[in-house]
């Protein structure tokens, strides 16, 4: 038995002061999950948006430690490498904040890079650096025990992080499909404010 409740936001007395929320993007459905999820229930026009991607660095070989040659030149290439994907996933998510109508009421998110092997303290620090008020974050929904083996991303930024965090669970009923027709309907103005 599942029932969809809706909820009235009451904006707070200082509700018209820029609130910076920070939402980490890869290229999964966990973190189209959370675009789709802030969009359709937490959104406010007072919002700026920053969307992080941490990407894996590449690997130092020995060789280009050492300095033999072309190493450094590979290595340079899987920079670029890097950082055009980046900008490939900055263009997939620009189109999921058009398709779900946020640049009509929002302003233009901005969009960080990271080289991290950690992707939980990166965000962290990006939250930290940028004074963000809200981190929004996609989970996998993995069991307590995956957790403990393979640790988890959105429960470090949970216990790390110094602001309050919306972490967005996998569906379990409700259609990846509805609550986009929930953000559309959000941005066009049904609910926002």
């Amino acid at each position: 038995m599942s029932q969809q409740s809706t909820m009235s936001i009451t904006l707070a007395p200082n509700a018209t002061e820029l609130r910076l929320v920070l939402i980490p993007v890869d290229r999964s459905r966990n973190s189209e999950r959370a675009l789709a999820w802030y969009a359709g229930n937490l959104a406010q026009r007072r919002d700026q948006v920053l969307f992080v991607n941490v990407s894996e660095p590449p690997e130092v070989s020995s060789a280009t430690q050492t300095g033999l040659a072309g190493a450094q030149d590979v290595y340079q290439r899987a920079i670029g490498s890097a950082i055009e994907k980046g900008r490939e996933l900055a263009e997939q998510v620009r189109r999921r904040w058009m398709e779900f109508g946020m640049h009509r009421a929002f302003k233009e998110p901005r969009f960080l890079e990271r080289l991290s092997k950690d992707p939980g303290p990166a965000i962290c620090q990006v939250a930290k650096d940028e004074g963000v008020n809200l981190i929004v974050i996609g989970s996998r929904g993995m069991s307590r025990l995956k957790r403990t083996f393979l640790g988890s991303v959105s429960e470090y930024v949970l216990h790390h992080a110094k602001v309050p965090i919306a972490i967005v669970p996998p569906p379990k009923q409700q259609s990846l499909e509805a609550i986009r027709q929930a953000s559309q309907d959000t941005a066009s103005g049904d609910g926002q404010e």
